[in-house]
């Protein structure tokens, strides 16, 4: 008994730690590399979002949501429009040749709502 809770309070550490290490500035990380960092509010509902990742042979950034996107709005450094791309759907791709190096925010619409959720995408 008092090996598994040692075992416990240390898996819970190392949990809390890992964690710790991807929250900078009110900003989570959900993928970064050396090409890209991908980022939420801190306040971000996480559940949102199933999987994500960067897939380095064909330099796209990879996601699974909970619900279906209805289409993607991104924005850039100044805050403006730069394209609106229709998802239907709840699987995302996003190939880095769209974006040239910068700031960006995106703003996911969720399908039979008007609720948008923002990120921010930082293009090295």
């Amino acid at each position: 008994m008092k090996n598994l809770l040692i075992l416990v309070v240390l898996t819970f550490s190392f949990s809390v730690s890992a964690l710790g290490n991807n929250i900078a500035d009110g900003k989570v990380k959900i993928v970064e590399n050396a090409k890209v960092e991908f980022t939420v509010s801190e306040g971000f509902d996480l559940d949102f979002i199933l999987s994500s990742g960067y897939n380095d042979e064909s330099e796209k950034l990879e996601f699974l949501f909970d619900a279906t996107i209805n289409m993607i709005q991104v924005y850039n450094d100044l805050g403006e429009l730069e394209m609106v791309l229709p998802i239907s759907s709840k699987k995302l791709s996003l190939g880095m040749s769209l974006f040239d190096q910068g700031n960006y925010k995106i703003g996911f619409v969720l399908d039979n709502t008007d609720e948008v959720k923002y990120t921010e995408l930082l293009v090295r």
